[in-house]
């Protein structure tokens, strides 16, 4: 792994990637829903909302 980046998305001085997107966000302006088994960041409800699409839809293929 690249030392420029650390894992899981968290960039340098506060800044985090959209977990849909990828796009580079300050962590102060980060949409992070609670709850879950999983935490994400995201750039706004409309990444959001994509990414619960489409684990819904991974979900509905896995039965």
């Amino acid at each position: 792994m690249s030392q420029d980046r650390p894992a899981h998305g968290h960039g340098h001085h506060g800044r985090v990637e959209c977990a849909m997107c990828l796009k580079e966000i300050p962590l102060s302006a980060a949409f992070t829903p609670e709850g879950g088994d999983y935490v994400g960041h995201f750039c706004g409800h409309a990444c959001y909302e994509a990414f619960q699409r489409m684990r819904q839809d991974e979900e509905a293929n896995e039965d």
